[in-house]
């Protein structure tokens, strides 16, 4: 397989099984550029994606060196398919109601024509909640696919429904349904 995929992530706790995701979908072939939303780089280091292989890692909207074009639609030509995961309760509702304030998200947007995937992590509280509930409802209307969340240990120490899926599920996922 030699899909072009795009790995986004967010800053979610969860973030940190990212690199395993990454790897996942590199020994199965494929091509993957990472792009961090700003908060998601004070969890984890972009340079870490680097390290395993990514075909390029991806931050600022407007890099100094692309001040008039961004990122955002050579990227969205580029792939083939979108995965966000970890997905933030905040990156959720900002995708459904096509809030472009970041690399990440304004990508989202550019890709409407390509296979989505969307690998929540949150506190339970805050996936059930009426806002992330209808976002998850918006974006499932228009073609989006979720893969979890799954019950288990959160972050806060409780348990429930709102941990992200394990990295390995989420690569089967994509490359099954044609990543």
């Amino acid at each position: 397989m030699s899909a072009k995929i795009i790995l986004g992530l967010t800053s979610s706790v969860a973030v940190y099984k990212s690199a395993h995701l990454l790897r996942a979908l590199l020994s199965s072939g494929c091509r993957v550029k990472v792009v961090f939303t700003p908060a998601a780089t004070k969890l984890i280091s972009p340079q870490l994606f680097s390290a395993l292989g990514a075909d390029g890692v991806y931050v600022d909207l407007f890099p100094e060196a692309l001040v008039n074009d961004g990122y955002h639609i050579p990227l969205a030509k580029w792939g083939e398919a979108l995965v966000v995961a970890p997905c933030t309760a905040n990156t959720l509702c900002k995708l459904a109601w096509g809030i472009a304030d970041n690399l990440l998200t304004t990508l989202f947007l550019a890709m409407s024509d390509k296979p989505r995937w969307i690998a929540p992590a949150m506190h339970s509280q805050m996936w059930g909640s009426p806002q992330v509930q209808s976002a998850v409802q918006r974006l499932s209307s228009w073609g989006v696919q979720f893969i979890g969340p799954t019950t288990g240990a959160l972050a806060s120490g409780d348990s429930g429904l709102g941990r992200m899926v394990d990295p390995e599920e989420i690569a089967q996922v994509i490359l099954k349904q044609g990543g």
